[in-house]
C-alpha cells in the first residue's frame, strides 16, 4: 500500500470516528435537553444507529466494547493479536477459514463445539473432559 492510500485509509478511519462520536454526542445531547418523556426510544435508536458499509476500521491501540447490539462482517478479517474475546452470551460463527490460537486457552462454560467439517488438530497440551462425552466417527 502507497502513502497516499494509508493517509486516505487514516482518514476514512478518523471521518467515520468522528461520525460516531457526533452521534453519541447529539443522542446524549437530545436526551439531556429534552424532557425524558418526550424523547422516545424509537428516536434515539434511529439517531444512534450507524452502519458503516464500506472501508474499515483500524484500531491500533485500546478496545472495542459492545453492550447492546451486534457487529457483522461480511467480508474480510478480524485479527487480535494481544487480548481476550469475551463472550457472555450468544454465537460465534465462522463459516470459511480458520480460527488460530497460538498461547493461551479455550474455555467453554457453557455449550458446545460443534466442527462438522474440517480436523482439531493438538500438537502440545492435553484435552480435559470432566462431564459429557467425545463421540469419533471417523478417523484415528
Amino acid at each position: 500500500m502507497n502513502t497516499n492510500t494509508e493517509d486516505r485509509v487514516c482518514v476514512e478511519a478518523l471521518h467515520q470516528t468522528l461520525v460516531l462520536l457526533s452521534i453519541q454526542k447529539l443522542v446524549i445531547n437530545r436526551l439531556l435537553s429534552h424532557d425524558i418523556s418526550n424523547t422516545s426510544i424509537q428516536s434515539v435508536e434511529q439517531i444512534y444507529r450507524v452502519r458503516i458499509t464500506e472501508g474499515r476500521v483500524r484500531l491500533a491501540e485500546g478496545r472495542v466494547r459492545i453492550i447492546e447490539g451486534r457487529v457483522r462482517l461480511a467480508e474480510g478479517r478480524v485479527r487480535i493479536t494481544e487480548g481476550r474475546v469475551r463472550i457472555t452470551e450468544g454465537r460465534v460463527r465462522i463459516t470459511e477459514g480458520r480460527v488460530r490460537i497460538a498461547g493461551g486457552r479455550v474455555r467453554i462454560a457453557g455449550g458446545r463445539v460443534r466442527i462438522t467439517g474440517g480436523r482439531v488438530r493438538i500438537t502440545e497440551g492435553r484435552v480435559r473432559i470432566t462431564e459429557g462425552r467425545v463421540r469419533i466417527t471417523g478417523g484415528r
